[in-house]
């Protein structure tokens, strides 16, 4: 299964966890982990900021997309296991690795904030630039906003 899926308490303690999701994590043992932590702490980017606690809460899905260390990315969507007549106490976490897609948004992102500051130059200014200067600009301009990335 090329996504990650872990089933959690509560507490964000790991119950299960799949093959994929145990090799992300680079831990031979998941279980009685919190989740969290296997994945170095992510910065959540939302747009739920507590999906865990929002799934358990409503008892309705939550997703959200994590960024970890070394520049990964993974969204998640939490669904509460629903026993009984019970609030829900456990999570049903499926992690699927999304980041091509997060550097490709991010490069997108770049390019355009580049042309952006080449289009705040006044009408003057541009008209004393030659066609490969502005050009030149453009290109110092994408490598200023892509160098991070």
């Amino acid at each position: 299964m090329p996504d990650g899926v872990a089933l959690i308490d509560a507490h964000n303690t790991i119950l299960w966890g799949n093959a994929k999701f145990q090799e992300w994590t680079g831990q031979n043992e998941i279980v009685g982990q919190h989740f969290y932590t296997l994945l170095g702490n992510p910065e959540i980017l939302g747009p739920d900021f507590g999906p865990f606690s929002t799934a358990l809460a409503t008892g309705n899905p939550s997703t959200t997309t994590l960024r970890c260390p070394a520049n990964r990315f993974y969204r998640i969507h939490a669904a509460p296991v629903i026993e009984n007549s019970g609030p829900p106490e456990n999570l049903i976490v499926t992690i699927h690795d999304v980041t091509a897609e997060e550097l490709q948004q991010q490069k997108l992102a770049a390019i355009h904030k580049a042309g952006a500051d080449l289009a705040n130059l006044s009408t003057d200014e541009l008209f004393q630039m030659s066609v490969e200067d502005r050009i030149e600009l453009l290109k110092s301009n994408i490598l200023h906003y892509t160098e991070h990335l």
